[in-house]
Order: C-alpha cells, then structure tokens, then sequence
C-alpha cells in the first residue's frame, strides 16, 4: 500500500469515526525480533521489528489517538482482515530504549551489549554514535 492509500485510509477512518468516543490507550504492540542495537550519546537503544496487528473498532480509535504509537507514523500499510470492523496493520520498524522494552519483552541485555562491545572501535578512537545491525 502506498502512503498515500494509507493516508487515504486513515481520513476515510476518522471521517467514519468522527462521532466515536476519543480515548487515550497505552496498547502495547507484540514484539516480532531485534533487528538492530545502537549506543547513541550514552542512551542504549534497539531497532525493533514489530508483530503484525489486527485491530478492533475500540483498539483502532485508541490506537488513531494514542500520541506514543499514532498510526499514520508507524504504519507501513493497512489492510482489511477478518470482518468489516477489523484492519491488519504492519508496522515500521522503530529505535527504542532499552529500558523501554526490557517489560514487553525478555532480553539478555549482557548478551546484546557484549555483542555490541566486541565490535567497538579500537580503544582511543573517538566515535560518538555506535551502531549494531543484525542480518
């Protein structure tokens, strides 16, 4: 689906829910894997790769209004699933916080961080922003 389908979609939604109730959730997504691992300006961070999502009336209007996961900026495409009330939504992948993540999902934080370490620059280099990507 193209960007503009899924803005096209998302209008459509909030003319058609224009009426509902706005609420406020703090949903969380399903994590699928870690793709990647940073250590930027003394924050740790993973890229996360996020389970597909298919939501609900009550979860789409939460999830149209929820400021931490908006859907037009984390949607990588929205498709029709099961009946007419319901939508598959793919996500982006996005950079979190460690301590962001450590409650959704059981990580080995040493392991990561070991990998992390073991492909640092030589000692006396300066770098400021440190990058880790898994294939």
């Amino acid at each position: 689906m193209a960007s503009t389908d899924l803005r096209d979609t998302l209008s459509k939604l909030c003319i058609e829910f224009r009426d509902e109730a706005r609420v406020n959730c703090n949903k969380e997504w399903e994590i699928k894997s870690i793709v990647g691992f940073c250590h930027d300006s003394g924050e740790q961070k993973y890229r996360i790769a996020w389970q597909d999502s298919v939501l609900s009336k009550t979860d789409l209007m939460c999830s149209l209004v929820n400021y931490k996961w908006p859907l037009y900026r984390f949607a990588r495409q929205i498709t029709p699933a099961g009946s007419g009330s319901q939508l598959r939504v793919a996500w982006k992948e996005t950079w979190e916080p460690a301590n962001a993540i450590f409650a959704a999902a059981e990580l080995t934080h040493e392991y990561w961080l070991g990998v992390y370490q073991s492909r640092k620059p030589l000692s006396g280099q300066l770098v400021h922003r440190h990058w880790l990507t898994l294939h």
